[in-house]
């Protein structure tokens, strides 16, 4: 069956011409649907990743898991990879993961305290690489604000243009300079 679609993703529209069968699920759609409006960057997308990504048909959330015909897609729907308009949600997490290269560069993720495995369809953060194992990273946020990042032997990963190689890197957090002022100005008034 052919409905004509628009697809919203990354802030950019691409009127398309969606030939599929009611029974397929959006997620089976949903690595060529990017490679249309995402370009070279959308073009491979891990079928986990897909299944997880959030929908949106009409406005309305809907489940990857769900076919054309279960999330209502008809002539003229609209498909949204972004939220409809409405405030944000503040992040969560204590600490972030940026990602500077490859698929899926520019986006930022917040880590919880704990271990976090990354990696293409990885348990905790899954990225947009076909060429990443599923637990190539592990990285570990302790409370005191110190993280421990470790690597898959023979990844190549790199931190602050450093290797990580076979042994954890750690990352000391970042002082606070509100803290460190207030604590200058209360001791030259202390003198």
């Amino acid at each position: 069956m052919r409905w004509s679609v628009t697809v919203r993703a990354g802030g950019r529209d691409a009127d398309l011409l969606l030939d599929a069968d009611p029974g397929q699920t959006l997620a089976e759609l949903l690595p060529p649907l990017l490679a249309r409006v995402r370009g070279a960057q959308g073009a491979e997308v891990h079928p986990a990743f897909a299944a997880r990504t959030p929908l949106w048909v009409d406005g309305a959330s809907v489940d990857a898991a769900r076919t054309l015909r279960e999330a209502g897609v008809r002539p003229g729907s609209v498909l949204s990879l972004d939220p409809p308009d409405r405030p944000a949600a503040p992040p969560t997490g204590v600490a972030e993961l940026r990602v500077v290269g490859g698929h899926g560069a520019g986006r930022v993720h917040r880590l919880p305290l704990g271990t976090t495995l990354v990696g293409c369809g990885a348990t905790g953060l899954s990225l947009p690489d076909l060429q990443l194992p599923a637990d190539a990273l592990a990285v570990t946020v302790a409370p005191d604000g110190v993280v421990r990042v470790r690597e898959v032997p023979g990844l190549g990963a790199v931190l602050a243009d450093e290797p990580l190689e076979r042994a954890p890197a750690e990352v000391e957090p970042a002082p606070r300079r509100g803290r460190r002022r207030r604590r200058r100005a209360a001791a030259a008034e202390a003198a």
